[in-house]
């Protein structure tokens, strides 16, 4: 019995003397020591793969970037193209030399007034030639530089010129007045119709420029009428949506 007691006490004896050592290596040099190489090693890495993740995911944001530049490029270009193909089809404007230019940006905060293109004096551009679109006229240029000019638009409240509405030969002139344009000075006794499509009559200096004759301005869509007035006007939409135009062209020669 003394035996198996003895045998008893040397076993819990030994577990002690055990977990104590190992409690003392740990908190020992040796063991700090190794604990922190591997907690350091697991940092390092740890690190490296989150820098790698943020350097991937850096690369498709600047690939994403690239290829959303050259898709707007590629946009642009289409349009410009488009543009291009849509000016040498119209059979009225094929006479006329023309500029093409680019529309660098507007003046003013939601009004389509006036608005800045990449040509001037160094393509031939010069104060008061006619800017179209197709065979629709957009405005004319007001004043030039070497290398950009300014267009004022038919919506200008000074931008004015004679007008007809060919079907029954009734002229007048038209004003621009911000988000429309008005077809006035138009005698009672000429006929105006609703949707009829009023072009220009012409106005060129001496040197031949100017506006030149049957371009589109816009659709009649109002006519103010009252049978003991002596004139009549009327209400024009524009033919084209300046919010959409990215590029014209300068009539700089016939």
């Amino acid at each position: 019995m003394n035996s198996m007691r003895k045998k008893q006490i040397i076993i819990l004896l030994v577990f002690f003397i055990f977990g104590l050592a190992s409690y003392l290596l740990r908190e020992s040099v040796v063991i700090k020591s190794v604990t922190s190489f591997f907690q350091s090693t697991f940092s390092d890495a740890r690190s490296a793969i989150f820098n790698l993740k943020v350097d991937e995911e850096s690369k498709l944001l600047l690939e994403n970037r690239k290829l959303s530049e050259k898709l707007s490029e590629l946009n642009i270009m289409k349009r410009e193209n488009d543009a291009l193909k849509s000016q040498f089809e119209e059979k009225t404007t094929s006479s006329y030399k023309l500029v093409p230019a680019r529309i660098l940006g507007y003046k003013g905060r939601g009004v389509y007034e006036t608005f800045i293109i990449d040509v001037g004096e160094n393509n031939n551009v010069s104060s008061g030639m006619a800017v179209v679109v197709g065979n629709t006229l957009v405005g004319n240029i007001y004043k030039t530089s070497q290398s950009i000019s300014e267009v004022r638009t038919i919506l200008h409240p000074e931008f004015s010129t004679i007008v007809k509405y060919p079907p029954t030969n009734a002229r007048g002139i038209i004003r621009g007045f911000n988000s429309f344009i008005i077809m006035d000075n138009v005698l009672i006794t000429d006929t105006l119709e609703k949707d009829g499509i009023v072009v220009t009559i012409g106005e060129l200096n001496n040197v031949g420029i100017g506006i030149p004759s049957n371009l589109n301005v816009g659709k009649i869509d109002s006519i103010d009428r009252e049978e003991t007035a002596s004139f009549q006007a009327a209400q024009v939409e524009p033919l084209i949506d300046y919010s959409q135009i990215s590029n014209v062209f300068v009539i700089v020669a016939f």
